[in-house]
């Protein structure tokens, strides 16, 4: 899915502008040929929607309800085992916070791979496409990389004192 939309899809609108720009200049009037890629950028907008569609359906929706079914069972089981003397809420808390964080992150970083392919497609074409002029893009994307790290770096340190603070009370 990340390959159609950063290749197929760019690559299939320049075609179509090149066959546009032909067909106007030598007053051709078949455009049989035009109507073929637009037929072709169709079929890759449906087969991306569709390859989006399943991806975040099965990898987000069944994998992570496997991994919270998972976790339930192995806290259930942890909680038979424990005395019935001590009463700890640990377990209960592990379920209700930390597996549902987990797993609400664990949603979106099924993801991962579309965006990796995605990203070396889009770095690809826009190398080919534009040349040199193209490193100044490959900069501005790195620094936005490293903002975006630096960002999800504080993100996460807050939440980590969330989870301290939730683990005092």
């Amino acid at each position: 899915a990340g390959l159609l939309t950063t290749v197929a899809r760019p690559v299939l609108l320049g075609l179509i502008v090149e066959e546009l720009e032909r067909v106007t200049e030598e007053n051709e009037n078949d455009n049989s040929f035009v109507f073929k890629l637009i037929g072709g950028l169709c079929l890759v907008l449906l087969l991306e929607g569709w390859t989006n569609i399943v991806i975040r359906h099965s990898l987000t929706d069944f994998c992570g309800s496997m991994f919270f079914t998972l976790c339930a069972g192995l806290l259930q089981d942890k909680s038979q085992k424990v005395s019935c003397v001590t009463t700890t809420t640990q377990e209960a808390s592990l379920l209700g916070n930390d597996v549902i964080r987990i797993y609400d992150s664990l949603r979106f970083a099924v993801l991962l791979p579309m965006a990796l392919s995605g990203l070396i497609g889009g770095i690809v074409v826009l190398v080919l496409t534009i040349g040199k002029a193209s490193i100044v893009g490959l900069v501005v994307m790195f620094f936005i990389l490293l903002c975006n790290a630096w960002i999800s770096q504080k993100a996460s340190q807050a939440e980590e004192e969330d989870l301290f603070a939730a683990d005092k009370r």
